[in-house]
């Protein structure tokens, strides 16, 4: 009866009422740790046979080499002075920032008839850097959190398309790169530049791109007779034009677009709206997780009632909040999520954390309330013990 008396008083006084959300436990952005796995060096031919999962190194049969999960403090891939025919096919890369960074997540160097496909790149100076190049591609793979997305540095004859290049300094860099077709690929939001042709880069072809709501400028080109069209009838979207006319890119090439297309997004990204919850305050893993999607994905924020707890980029994936370490008591949480035009869309989730012992009067104030028990009942023992 004493104990249940002093929980009550306890939980009536507010006792829990100081407690915090730890700050290193509100957010788990995205998909689980990337498995950290040591670099993967090739420098001949022999190298990429001896490695390679299946293929002979020809055109029509080429060296497939597997996806890994590689997250260090350097250049994941580096492969150099190779002429087989071979594909990197899938996997993710992540170069552990430094400040300033000097690593490429993926570098082929003085490489002929590579290909990199459904490959995802996360930071480091270059996301794919092809340096001395020849007969390349990239396709299909997507580079974020970058100095420079994509980077072609002296390339010839090469290939990026269906790829998206986002979050980085510059989405897409030419240098001294030509005859190289960039194509159908989604460049957006990049901090500085989306495409910059620099110099010496010339007779490149960039057309059926979709750029858009990068910082400074879509595209910059100063290299020469580059074109943006496919010489028909096919140009890029971009975000800034005006709806008529020839699209004039920055630079002092002085090329235009004449057939640009304004590229639009009024849709607001789409969020699976969660039910709400009722949690035990002595329950561990306790997660929020939202399905998020949209075209072009851009931030986060989530708030506990009305004030922000955390934000952030956001790629298109499922946003997970912890909600284990909240306090007992009843909390509103907000996600909300905007892509690159500005859209927003949100969803309201109500998270009620109570202690199931007790029916609810909560296991700190019942653990408090026992020790004063004991020490109430070793006092009584020695008051007896005196008189006796």
């Amino acid at each position: 009866m004493l104990i249940f008396t002093l929980a009550v008083g306890m939980a009536a006084s507010g006792v829990t009422s100081t407690l915090r959300v730890p700050d290193q436990r509100v957010i788990v952005n995205n998909s689980s740790p990337s498995q950290t796995a040591t670099p993967l060096v090739i420098l001949s031919n022999s190298e990429i046979a001896r490695i390679s999962i299946s293929g002979v190194g020809t055109r029509s049969d080429p060296y497939i080499l597997d996806a890994r999960e590689i997250d260090i403090a350097g250049t994941c891939v580096h492969i150099e002075n190779t002429t087989a025919f071979f594909v990197l096919q899938g996997g993710e890369y992540t170069v552990e920032q430094s400040f300033p960074s000097q690593y490429s997540a993926i570098l082929l160097n003085g490489v002929r008839h590579g290909t990199i496909k459904d490959c995802h790149t996360s930071g480091g100076e270059f996301g794919i850097q092809l340096q001395n190049t020849q007969d390349c591609s990239i396709i299909s793979s997507i580079t974020k959190d970058a100095s420079k997305g994509i980077f072609l540095d002296g390339a010839n004859n090469c290939t990026v398309s269906d790829s998206v290049e986002f979050h980085n300094d510059v989405g897409i860099s030419l240098l001294e790169t030509t005859n190289t077709l960039i194509r159908n690929n989604t460049i957006y939001a990049n901090t500085q530049t989306g495409i910059d042709l620099d110099f010496y880069s010339q007779n490149n072809a960039i057309y059926q791109n979709r750029i858009g709501w990068n910082t400074n400028y879509n595209a910059f080109d100063n290299g020469q007779s580059n074109n943006f069209t496919n010489g028909q009838d096919k140009g890029n979207e971009w975000s800034d034009y005006s709806g008529s006319g020839n699209y004039t890119i920055e630079g002092n090439d002085a090329s235009t677009d004449s057939h640009a297309t304004l590229l639009q997004d009024n849709d607001p990204p789409v969020i699976s709206h969660l039910n709400d919850r009722v949690i035990d305050v002595e329950n561990t893993e306790e997660y929020l997780k939202w399905e998020c999607t949209d075209e072009f994905p851009d931030t986060y924020a989530i708030y506990i009632n009305d004030e922000i707890v955390t934000q952030g980029l956001w790629e298109g994936k499922e946003i997970s909040f912890q909600i284990d370490q909240l306090p007992i008591g009843v909390h509103q949480i907000r996600l909300t999520a905007i892509d690159a035009a500005g859209n927003s869309e949100y969803d309201f989730v109500v998270v009620t954390v109570m202690s199931y012992m007790l029916g609810g009067i909560g296991t700190q104030q019942v653990m408090i309330a026992s020790g004063v028990t004991v020490a109430v009942f070793l006092v009584v023992i020695i008051i007896i013990k005196k008189f006796l």
